[in-house]
């Protein structure tokens, strides 16, 4: 889903963003200084919220009693952000203040600019955004973790493939990363190839099978649980 925000809207992303999770007191303060009239910086930060694109969060009580909200940006919101303001704003900066939402690998971000792959990074930070934002539901940091692992590894040229490689296998965690998603990838395609084998079988055979017997050859049974349990474990 891409959502049609407005280009106020998008300025309340970016500040959250750029400085971090926000009070509704200071948020709205810098929205009036920059033009956004007293209303409109009330009715932003509830809206993207409904949307989805920023949550807030009780931080205590004002003197009037009222509860204060603290506004600080989702995984969409961020995804959002990027999609639509790529060039506008600091893509590593906004990558590192909210690594807690990203996957690993954008935590490496200045070993990979020393590894020369600085536009291979802002090109899949970009890929991803587009991705995450396309989705109908919710997206986790394990989701985006799967998908940049194909856009690296299956959506790459060789020559642009071969510097991701050289790059993870010089750093532990991301060669730890690296790892667990191949095992987990490998063990979900031996599982489907197996099961395609013998869908080709039954296509095939002269005799009439066994059907009640086939239905459990063909269902299909979950990858290793040490896979999953190691790629969950990546980002903690």
């Amino acid at each position: 889903m891409v959502f049609n925000i407005s280009e106020k809207q998008l300025a309340v992303l970016k500040w959250i963003a750029e400085n971090g999770p926000t009070t509704e007191y200071e948020l709205t303060k810098h929205l009036r200084e920059i033009g956004i009239s007293s209303f409109i910086a009330h009715q932003a930060p509830s809206a993207l919220a409904q949307k989805g694109l920023l949550k807030a969060e009780p931080k205590g009580k004002a003197r009037t009693g009222k509860t204060i909200k603290q506004y600080q940006l989702t995984l969409k919101g961020l995804l959002t952000l990027v999609l639509t303001m790529d060039r506008r704003i600091n893509l590593r900066s906004i990558a590192e203040r909210w690594r807690h939402l990203l996957p690993l690998v954008f935590e490496k971000w200045s070993y990979l600019v020393s590894a020369g792959l600085e536009s291979e990074v802002v090109a899949a930070f970009n890929w991803l955004a587009i991705w995450g934002v396309q989705q109908a539901g919710d997206v986790t940091d394990v989701m985006l973790m799967e998908q940049l692992f194909n856009y690296i590894f299956h959506l790459q040229t060789p020559k642009v493939k071969v510097k991701w490689i050289k790059a993870i296998r010089g750093n532990k965690d991301l060669k730890q990363w690296a790892v667990a998603t191949m095992k987990l990838w490998l063990a979900e395609n031996r599982e489907w190839i197996k099961i395609n084998e013998r869908t080709l079988e039954l296509i095939e055979m002269a005799e009439e099978p066994d059907w009640q017997k086939e239905t459990a050859n063909l269902r299909w049974l979950p990858p290793l649980k040490e896979a999953h349990r190691e790629e969950k474990v990546l980002k903690y």
